[in-house]
């Protein structure tokens, strides 16, 4: 294939594939379980009262603030007594119960007796498990700071010291540690109930093999035994792990400023050669991740940078050690793909290697369609093999809608068909829903109030426990659904009240979990709950010049719809808009404004279009200056996207790894909603993209 039909196929390619989902693609057949499930969450025994909704805020609050290590005695005396009158939250007694009895027993002594209960408690499902054993924790670190109210020879006491080593996991939790170093820093002038403690510690510790966290080793009496134990795990800083560590940075530093300083590919290949082989000399003794890491990146700063040669050095040293590295093959084979020399990346990588043998138990999915994409350039026939194991075991990957529609071209079938053949494979969804006992339903109850109140801790015990627990027992009370059917159909019943509750963001989790174990297909209501479209409304009247879709893509992957998202550098909203950026269209606009669905869709529609004219309406540079900033989009044209004829290069050679992720991710959700649209009209009337639905910066011709 020579280099200007290779250039169009794959303009051609992804222009297909985003325009309208797969060419002549009909919708999923419709599960039969929507029907169903629809009449399951109208039940009144699924519907939540005010004095339960109120009641499950309470016992958040609380939980929340225990979590910090504090405690209300009094709002869960409240909540206790307000359980009885509400047999959804029953569950819960134990746990308050057992929280009131930590803060009612004042004495060290009196407190060990209820610690020591509590470890020995058993449970029926994982939401009672996870709550007793933070009652437990708590009651630990409870324990600990009356015992640091205590005389020192009380502290001393054989009795004491046996209890302390006994439940050593628990006075050594996450949680506990700050009080563990307060009582061990009041033995200071007690060297041998120092010693007696720490002995404790440092027996759990090793037979746990748990590295003891630094801040508590400074209260510890260090022996010879836990000092060598530290050393071997690599803790220690000064260990000749880390001397080693240190200089190999050095030399890897030297390398990269000379390749960033455009210095002669001799100096470069020369600096590069000493840090090489500093790193294979003293391999055995450094810490091995941040080495591989670092060499990792050095080899991926060459490949930006057009060195190729010495990136494969790089790359080949790590494999030397690692020789089942899938991400360091892949960045292998990419320094011969990305120059569009397929027959090495072929004979230099997928033959030595072995990937046209083992596709099937490959993991990184980047690497199995290049390698895929390689074998088809080359005219290899098992690529379509290759091809369709991807899309079986990754259907909602990026790289798998781009192996389903080049399969659907080789083979001249329906695309639809094809994708959702191989999507469903190995899965099936129930084609009823089975009968919910009780327990079951409070469990779904509950589930809907977390998941109004977005309680994150919550809503992972009480799905937990629906999929391990209440399954089971529906299972058995159910002849027409064994286990894995019952587990299926609470998958889609708990990311279906999720969806209603407008908490897409955990209901799109759940579905994940259920198609990874290949428990559900992926049909229309899976991907109903999968591509909502919540404010599609505005987000059509503002998104003017350019497809609504694109926006409603954008705020699936920047907010998953919640209004109220705000990241940790302080974007806010639905469109995950700063301050800054949003005032250069509403002056004078306030931070608390941005929450506001109507006034961010605005903005930000505003600022993506603005975007889009700014790039020709290239898709792939608006989408990343969005993420990255129009200053580093700059730089990248220049530097690293530089394949004028092929979008799927450029996108893989965004030097961002958030960012590449984050626009593959949003061509992924626009390919599912285009494929969903049952519109057929052009949304995109602009000369350059005349016959097609959506923008991505190519002309017609």
């Amino acid at each position: 294939m020579n280099d200007q039909i290779r250039s169009t196929f794959l303009k051609l390619l992804f222009i297909g594939l985003i325009s309208s989902g797969f060419a002549n693609a009909s919708s999923p057949v419709k599960s039969l379980t929507e029907t169903s499930i629809d009449k399951l969450l109208k039940k009144r025994t699924l519907s939540v009262s005010r004095s339960e909704q109120r009641l499950g805020h309470n016992l958040a609050k609380l939980y929340e603030i225990a979590e910090k290590g504090y405690f209300n005695q009094r709002l869960a005396k409240k909540l206790l007594k307000q359980t009885k009158g509400h047999p959804t939250f029953s569950i819960y007694k134990a746990w308050l119960k057992s929280m009131i009895s930590i803060q009612t027993n004042k004495s060290a002594k009196a407190l060990q007796a209820v610690c020591s209960k509590m470890t020995n408690q058993s449970f029926e499902n994982l939401l009672e498990e996870e709550l007793g054993n933070q009652a437990t924790t708590m009651c630990f670190n409870q324990y600990l700071k009356l015992l640091s109210r205590n005389s020192k020879s009380f502290a001393g006491k054989k009795r004491q010291v046996e209890f302390f080593k006994k439940h050593a996991k628990w006075v050594s939790h996450n949680s506990n540690i700050e009080s563990l170093n307060y009582l061990l820093s009041r033995f200071k002038n007690s060297p041998k109930t120092l010693k007696e403690y720490s002995l404790g510690l440092t027996s759990y510790f090793m037979k746990s093999e748990q590295v003891p966290p630094k801040s508590l080793l400074q209260y510890m009496d260090i022996t010879p035994e836990l000092t060598r134990y530290i050393q071997v795990k690599g803790l220690d800083q000064n260990s000749s792990k880390y001397v080693l560590y240190r200089e190999l940075k050095k030399l890897i530093k030297k390398t990269f400023n000379a390749a960033d300083s455009n210095k002669p590919i001799k100096e470069i290949t020369k600096l590069l050669s000493e840090a090489l082989n500093y790193y294979k000399l003293s391999y055995p003794h450094l810490p091995k991740y941040k080495a591989n890491k670092r060499i990792l990146s050095l080899g991926k700063s060459l490949t930006r940078r057009s060195h190729f040669e010495a990136a494969r050095q790089a790359f080949s040293a790590i494999l030397e050690q690692n020789p089942n590295d899938e991400n360091v093959i892949y960045e292998k084979m990419w320094t011969w793909v990305t120059q569009e020399n397929y027959s090495k990346a072929i004979s230099r990588v997928v033959k030595p290697y072995k990937l046209d043998e083992k596709f099937k138990s490959l993991k990184d999915e980047r690497l199995q369609f290049w390698v895929a994409y390689s074998m088809k350039e080359k005219g290899i026939d098992e690529h379509l093999e290759v091809f369709e194991d991807l899309v079986t075991k990754s259907p909602l990957n990026y790289y798998s809608i781009l192996a389903a529609k080049l399969l659907a071209e080789e083979k001249e079938e329906a695309a639809d068909k094809l994708y959702f053949k191989l999507a469903n494979q190995n899965s099936s969804t129930p084609q009823k829903m089975p009968d919910l006992d009780q327990k079951s339903t409070y469990a779904l109850k509950r589930l809907k109030i977390w998941g109004s109140l977005d309680f994150k801790p919550f809503i992972k015990l009480e799905y937990k426990s629906i999929f391990k627990t209440h399954s089971r027992s529906i299972a058995q009370n159910n002849e027409s659904h064994d286990l894995g059917q019952s587990q299926a159909s609470m998958i889609l019943l708990a990311s279906s009240i999720l969806k209603e509750e407008k908490n897409y963001l955990e209901s799109f989790k759940i579905i994940y979990r259920g198609l990874n174990r290949k428990l559900i297909s992926l049909d229309e209501e899976v991907l109903n709950v999968l591509f909502p479209r919540p404010f599609l409304n505005q987000v059509s009247k503002y998104s003017k010049g350019y497809d609504p879709l694109i926006a409603l893509s954008l705020i699936r992957q920047e907010s998953g719809f919640n209004s109220r998202a705000r990241s940790w550098v302080g974007a806010r909203g639905l469109m995950q808009l700063m301050p800054k950026t949003a005032r250069m269209y509403w002056r004078g606009i306030k931070t608390r404004h941005l929450y506001n669905p109507k006034i961010n869709i605005k903005i930000g529609s505003k600022y993506l279009k603005k975007l889009m004219t700014q790039y020709d309406h290239n898709l792939v540079y608006a989408l990343s200056a969005y993420n990255a900033g129009e200053s580093r989009v700059k730089k990248w044209r220049k530097e690293y996207l530089t394949h004028e004829g092929s979008i799927l290069h450029n996108i893989e050679n965004i030097p961002f790894p958030e960012t590449r992720k984050y626009v593959k991710l949003i061509y992924r959700n626009l390919f599912f909603y285009k494929m969903m649209d049952k519109k057929t009209e052009l949304a995109d009337s602009t000369k350059v993209n005349k016959i097609f639905d959506v923008s991505i910066g190519f002309n017609a011709d």
